[in-house]
């Protein structure tokens, strides 16, 4: 079983959800809200630089464990904000099985 160590968890995110709702003219309207505001560890994993149109674009991954939520899920729906940093979740892993940590393998928006 692995200890929490929350004194790795010392940056502050918001959890975001995207939720979508029609405007007057019935248009779709797309909104992120803040489902919560938590303490995480941030790691970086790896960083590389991709040439696509003749545009360089960053593709960073993050890890960012938090103590677990049942609230968060891996889609296009769920993101992390760090600042002015936006971090879309890849992938959402249950450290040791036991929903105490969760790991959100990400990758940030450019």
């Amino acid at each position: 079983m692995l200890p929490v160590d929350s004194g790795k968890m010392r940056t502050r995110v918001e959890v975001q959800n995207r939720t979508t709702a029609r405007d007057a003219y019935g248009d779709a309207l797309e909104t992120w809200g803040t489902a919560a505001t938590v303490w995480a560890e941030v790691v970086p994993l790896s960083g590389r630089e991709l040439w696509a149109a003749q545009q360089a674009q960053a593709d960073v991954t993050t890890r960012v464990r938090i103590r677990y939520r049942a609230d968060v899920t891996v889609s296009p729906r769920t993101r992390i904000k760090i600042g002015t940093r936006t971090l879309n979740v890849q992938a959402a892993v249950d450290v040791d099985g036991r929903k105490r940590l969760l790991d959100l393998l990400c990758v940030e928006e450019v």
